[in-house]
This record gives structure tokens, C-alpha cells and sequence, in this order.
């Protein structure tokens, strides 16, 4: 497993530029999408389990209002709850991955990556505790082995198949200050 993850190429004007394409993503129906110092990490090609993931704009691979909230809590404790737009064969996933918050300069740590099967369709509901260092989908909780603090979140939803219908992302998350897209 990485450690460190470099973005290189991806400081100055690149990061702002990236920074910029990646986290105004929007659609009619998810509103305007937060935005963290640490939005151009997402490019990183090593960040995300299929090459080319898309920001989810809300008509790809999830919603992020089909289940109310998208994200609710903060701090050390949050709960992520996103409505999928297709119906998960086995081989479906959910991977969530924390950052430091180091991120916004030229490498990022992930603290940790976990992924999930087993999916239900229409919404699946993540639990995360970083007091207690737990993570959680649908109710099942496991034990994470963090490298670091976590200050950033994020998902990737992936349908399992290649080649992918459904394939996306979702915007960086700051345990901080947690925000949900904008109504426009």
C-alpha cells in the first residue's frame, strides 16, 4: 500500500486549474458541490480504483440527496448516505479513502482506504468514527488500522464492471466543516 502519493505536476498554476474543473461539478438536480482547499488530490489517477473516474454529477453512479443528506456530522464522526443509480451486481463497490491534511501540497497521505461489497440497491449508508477508528456500511462495522488523522473523505462508487457504466467519485468531504451540495 502507498503511503505517500505524489502529485507532481500538479502544483502552481496545474493544481489551481484542477482544483478549479473538479469541485464546481454540478447537475440541475445535486446543486452546487462543496469545495476544500485539497480538491486537485482527486485528480491523482492513484487515488481512485478505475482510470478516468468522473466527479459524480448526480446522474452516474449515485445521488447524493436520494437519501436526504448527503453528509451528516463532523468531526470525528460522520455519516455519508448515498442513493445508487444502478442496480449492484457481486462485484459492486463502495471505497472510501481519507486523507491528512496535508493534501493541498505537492503529495497527499492517504490515512486510510476501505472498500465495501455487498451493496444494497437504492441507498447505502456509511458510518464513520475516527474516535474509535471504525468504519461501517449498512449497519456492519470494522476496525481500521489508520496511517495518520483524517481530514478529508471521499467515495468511489464502481459497478464492478469493465468496461463501466458506472464509474465516479464523489467531492472531497472536510471532517471540519462538512458540507452538502447547494441547492441552485
Amino acid at each position: 500500500m502507498k503511503q505517500r502519493i505524489p502529485l507532481t505536476g500538479m502544483i502552481g498554476g496545474a493544481a489551481l486549474a484542477c482544483g478549479l474543473l473538479l469541485a464546481p461539478g454540478t447537475a440541475a438536480a445535486q446543486g452546487t458541490l462543496p469545495v476544500t482547499v485539497c480538491d486537485a488530490a482527486l485528480a491523482s489517477p492513484d487515488m481512485h480504483p478505475q482510470p478516468e473516474m468522473p466527479l459524480e454529477n448526480g446522474a452516474i453512479a449515485f445521488s447524493y440527496s436520494g437519501a436526504g443528506r448527503f453528509v451528516t456530522g463532523g468531526g470525528s464522526s460522520v455519516t455519508i448516505s448515498l442513493a445508487l443509480l444502478f442496480q449492484p451486481g457481486p462485484d459492486a463497490t463502495i471505497r472510501v479513502t481519507a486523507l491528512d491534511q496535508d493534501c493541498a501540497g505537492t503529495n497527499a497521505t492517504t490515512v486510510f482506504t476501505q472498500t465495501f461489497s455487498g451493496l444494497a440497491a437504492g441507498v447505502n449508508t456509511i458510518a464513520y468514527n475516527g474516535g474509535s477508528d471504525e468504519i461501517g456500511l449498512n449497519g456492519s462495522v470494522e476496525k481500521l488500522t489508520p496511517n495518520g488523522t483524517a481530514r478529508f473523505l471521499f467515495v468511489d462508487v464502481w459497478d464492478g464492471e469493465l468496461p463501466s457504466t458506472h464509474a465516479t467519485h464523489s467531492y472531497l468531504i472536510d471532517l471540519a466543516d462538512p458540507k452538502n451540495p447547494a441547492a441552485q
